[in-house]
């Protein structure tokens, strides 16, 4: 095609494969962050957000997205870990956004820098307005952990949400409806209620002649 001159050859040139749309642009706007407690703040920059504590911080007038170590700590919880139980509950029924640590200090503990590195950031669909559940706890779990239920309560009083719950009196289980007497079995009954938002892609690069 050149005919051996290279200066003919044509231009590569990149571009994104995913744009931010206007919910990973809210971002931009975050002034209150969770850090999960396995991170020590001695780990993270410094960030003009406030951090906010307790196993409440990310209700939904608290703090807008959460740091976390790892992808991984979205997809377990131990079943003596209730505090990042209450977490992920928020998470995934709130559908807040999470954000891995690597990225967090990419970004130098600034959100409005946080739309350039998407590959970071875990974008959580509301599941408590879209999937529907009713979740039937047992007192001596709530009487454990009442944080736990305030999670659960919190879900279910949001506009719209398709989430219940109830006291276990020996009732059959129906359709979407299930049981829960320990940590590990919430745990597994929310895990399975999780859904991504659009936001939630990956960054990719696409190579166009110019």
């Amino acid at each position: 095609m050149t005919r051996g001159n290279i200066q003919k050859l044509p231009k590569w040139k990149a571009t994104p494969a995913w744009q931010a749309s206007g919910a990973a642009e809210n971002l931009r706007f975050v002034r209150k962050i969770a850090v999960d407690a396995q991170l020590s703040a001695s780990d993270l920059p410094r960030t003009a957000c406030i951090i906010c504590p307790g196993d409440r911080r990310l209700m939904a007038t608290n703090a807008s997205l959460m740091v976390v170590g790892s992808a991984a700590r979205l997809h377990t919880c131990s079943s003596s870990d209730w505090e990042h139980l209450c977490d992920l509950i928020y998470i995934i029924g709130l559908g807040k956004p999470v954000v891995v640590a690597s990225t967090w200090r990419i970004a130098a503990g600034c959100p409005c820098r946080l739309v350039a590195h998407a590959s970071g950031i875990t974008w959580h669909a509301p599941a408590a307005t879209r999937k529907p559940c009713t979740f039937i706890v047992t007192k001596e779990l709530v009487r454990a952990h009442e944080g736990l239920l305030v999670a659960l309560g919190h879900c279910a009083n949001q506009p719209k949400s398709k989430w219940k719950v109830v006291f276990d009196k020996g009732q059959p289980l129906a359709a979407n409806c299930v049981r829960a007497s320990s940590i590990r079995e919430l745990a597994n009954a929310v895990l399975k209620l999780k859904t991504f938002h659009e936001d939630s892609c990956r960054r990719g690069y696409a190579l166009s002649l110019a």
